[in-house]
């Protein structure tokens, strides 16, 4: 079957402060466990990496285990292709690490994640990091480019 998921639909949302880290970490790894219990063999993801840095959307296939760019950009420079596994990757290392605020949304189906958050020090400014999924297409259908 082939689909498009929009973002715009509904999305499981959960967000934490400190006191409630330890609940978002486990979100985060219930949902990896959702996804690798179900991903698609084959699919196409559009990232957009949030953070004051001059990264550009990431456009990526993951057919089987091969993970490969479809456009990382105009420069592409240093910019490597992600995949699910590599946002929950990403995800824990930053739960993983003292943080004042973080947050996460999930896709209702597939429990990837579609967007998150995470700033470090409330206190200091442009430390904060987060991605948002702008694109998933399982299957044979993909992203537009």
């Amino acid at each position: 079957m082939r689909r498009i998921f929009g973002l715009l639909g509904v999305t499981c949302i959960a967000a934490c402060l400190p006191a409630c880290g330890d609940q978002l970490l486990e979100d985060t790894q219930a949902a990896r466990q959702r996804w690798e219990s179900q991903r698609p063999s084959r699919y196409e993801i559009v990232v957009e990496q949030r953070c004051f840095c001059r990264e550009q959307p990431r456009h990526t296939t993951v057919d089987g285990s091969r993970v490969s760019a479809v456009n990382v950009g105009s420069t592409g420079v240093g910019m490597a292709p992600l995949g699910v596994e590599q946002l929950f990757d990403a995800m824990l290392r930053r739960l993983d690490a003292d943080h004042d605020d973080a947050e996460a949304a999930f896709h209702p189906e597939w429990h990837y994640p579609t967007s998150f958050s995470v700033d470090p020090d409330s206190g200091a400014h442009d430390d904060e990091w987060g991605f948002a999924v702008t694109c998933f297409a399982e299957g044979e259908a993909h992203c537009p480019k």
